[in-house]
């Protein structure tokens, strides 16, 4: 029978310890993946606007985590986890369209549970979610 998480899109303490398992091992930091989705990047192709579609969310994964093998199950839970939490998150209007999670949201997510200085990580978030680099979070 499953438990009250997988049916709603959580994570269990199994999988996020497989998930820092796979984290301990990779030596890539999130600021360098994200570049290669972003406009002119190799993986551009797999976003949308700012959403991730489901097939460059585990690429996304397979290339932070630097994994060729990454289990497609264990992607599709995560990948779920993320669109159920912005789901409950988020005001409708600014939930991903066509199924897709936001680059920033994964990105903020995976560099808190990085290796690193407070400091730095606040400050990459911030960056993350400063749209027009004008030094403030405005409500737009």
């Amino acid at each position: 029978m499953a438990s009250a998480d997988e049916t709603e899109g959580g994570l269990t303490s199994v999988d996020f310890i497989q998930l820092q398992h796979y984290m301990e091992e990779s030596s890539l930091r999130v600021r360098d993946v994200i570049k290669e989705f972003h406009p002119g990047g190799r993986y551009a192709k797999y976003t949308t606007g700012e959403c991730l579609s489901v097939e460059g969310f585990c690429l996304f994964l397979k290339t932070y985590l630097e994994v060729e093998d990454f289990p497609p199950n264990f992607c599709q839970k995560l990948f779920r986890y993320f669109q159920q939490a912005e789901k409950d998150g988020s005001p409708k209007s600014s939930t991903p369209k066509e199924g897709g999670v936001f680059l920033r949201d994964v990105s903020c997510y995976f560099s808190v549970l990085e290796e690193g200085q407070p400091r730095e990580k606040l400050e990459f978030t911030f960056k993350l979610y400063d749209k027009d680099g004008n030094g403030l979070l405005d409500s737009s």
